[in-house]
């Protein structure tokens, strides 16, 4: 393969990985911003034990995600990184602040430590979701960014993670002790009205009909999530909560595709003028080549003995 395809094959292959963590450990974050609402101590760490076997190997997905684009690209990141320092160093802190809580409970019984571990736990999530969505826009190359845009997409990526964490949950016997339906009707409202705005206003930046047909099918599963979630059909529900998160990272990475490398303070760093050389690109296609999918069978096997576990519990 040449050096400039080599470079777009790993463009999309990241953009895969970044939607891999979305689908896999968002509901981890959606849980996580849920439980802040709940009133009884017992519904909290009910459902942050919903997620205690999955969220360990789920996480490893965006260390997958930065480390390539750091190796393939470094040019571009080490661009992106300096021109959006506070943001990526808090979307660092709250994904540490997240391991160490989830951690922590396993070994704690005090109820007041068990409750301001599941505190730090929530706050955590909503700062690594908010602060996720900050980067996205600034990844997307926007120049002069509105404080509107901003608060969209905050508001897109809180209400997104919170629908599949709940999705989540229907899974569970918990869906029956805080109504999730309640919740999950408001939560796609809200989802709704954030991209209804979202999208339209990064497509007059970038490329308007791409934006809104992106911003179409996203509504339409957002639809369909609710939908099935109505019906009860739920294994219908994470799979359009999945398709939401598949449309919506779409969006971003094809809208950023002619655009990218212009960003906020002025720093500027094309992606395929920063790419890595080619015997590095090789490399890395041929690791990948054979690693990926032991690491998704690996995942796959210990989703099903987990399942199987908790099935029998």
């Amino acid at each position: 393969m040449s050096h400039e395809s080599l470079a777009i094959l790993w463009y999309a292959l990241i953009s895969l990985l970044f939607f891999i963590f979305c689908g896999m450990d968002g509901f981890d974050i959606g849980v996580g911003i849920h439980q802040l609402f709940c009133k009884k101590v017992d519904t909290k760490e009910r459902m942050v034990s919903t997620i205690l076997p999955f969220w360990d190997p789920n996480s490893l997905w965006i260390v997958l995600a930065i480390g390539s684009l750091l190796t393939c690209f470094p040019g571009s990141f080490g661009a992106f990184l300096s021109s959006n320092y506070l943001a990526f160093s808090f979307l660092v802190f709250s994904f540490l602040i997240r391991t160490a809580t989830l951690e922590t409970q396993r070994h704690v019984t005090h109820k007041a430590l068990h409750k301001t571990l599941n505190y730090f736990f929530g706050v955590s999530s909503v700062l690594m979701a908010t602060t996720g969505a900050i980067l996205a826009v600034d990844f997307l190359s926007i120049e002069n960014a509105s404080t509107l845009i901003y608060l969209a997409a905050c508001s897109l990526a809180l209400s997104r993670f919170s629908n599949h964490g709940l999705a989540f949950l229907l899974f569970d016997d918990i869906a029956t002790l805080f109504h999730p339906m309640n919740r999950l009707k408001f939560s796609v409202l809200i989802s709704l009205v954030s991209a209804i705005y979202f999208f339209p206003m990064i497509g007059l930046k970038t490329n308007f009909a791409l934006s809104l047909l992106f911003g179409a099918l996203f509504c339409i599963s957002e639809f369909l999530l609710l939908r099935s979630a109505c019906k009860k059909r739920y294994k219908a529900a994470f799979f359009f909560s999945c398709l939401s998160f598949a449309f919506l990272i779409l969006g971003i990475v094809t809208l950023t595709f002619s655009n990218i490398g212009h960003f906020q303070n002025g720093a500027s760093a094309p992606l395929f003028v920063t790419k890595a050389p080619v015997i590095t690109l090789q490399w890395m296609t041929s690791i990948a080549a054979i690693g990926l999918p032991l690491f998704i069978l690996y995942n796959a096997l210990a989703y099903r003995a987990l399942l199987k576990k908790r099935k029998k519990s």
